[in-house]
């Protein structure tokens, strides 16, 4: 294995052990996990960022995440499993700008393929007991 491969598993490991950290703080304050919370709770993403994409200032909220698109993929893949593990159930929200005027769908990421938008669009809720 090469170092660069090693530094790269380094990297993946530690983005992992984070959204579980982050993950179950979520849970427990919230009850509930989003990927936005996500990435703000990881220094990925500031609040002053996250108003300024909500009031249209920013065209996309994904330009503004602190890690390339492949830490980004990671951590939203690795959110998924942590939800099925913990069985979360998916529910999709939608995001809507704030502000005066029409409220516009607001987009996620540069492509604003559907797929992807539904991925960050994603909220994993803990299942009603009983």
């Amino acid at each position: 294995m090469s170092r660069n491969e090693v530094r790269y598993d380094m990297s993946r490991m530690k983005i992992e052990q984070r959204v579980y950290e982050h993950g179950e703080i979520l849970m427990m304050d919230k009850g509930y996990v989003s990927p936005i919370d996500l990435f703000q709770r990881m220094d990925w993403l500031s609040e002053e960022k996250i108003k300024l994409w909500r009031f249209k200032k920013i065209s996309y909220l994904e330009s503004e995440i602190r890690a390339n698109l492949s830490k980004i993929n990671f951590a939203l893949k690795t959110l998924k499993k942590f939800a099925t593990e913990n069985q979360l159930k998916p529910s999709t929200t939608e995001y809507k700008s704030w502000g005066k005027g029409t409220k516009l769908t607001l987009q996620f990421s540069k492509n604003n393929h559907p797929l992807t938008e539904k991925i960050y669009r994603t909220h994993f809720v803990k299942r009603k007991e009983g």
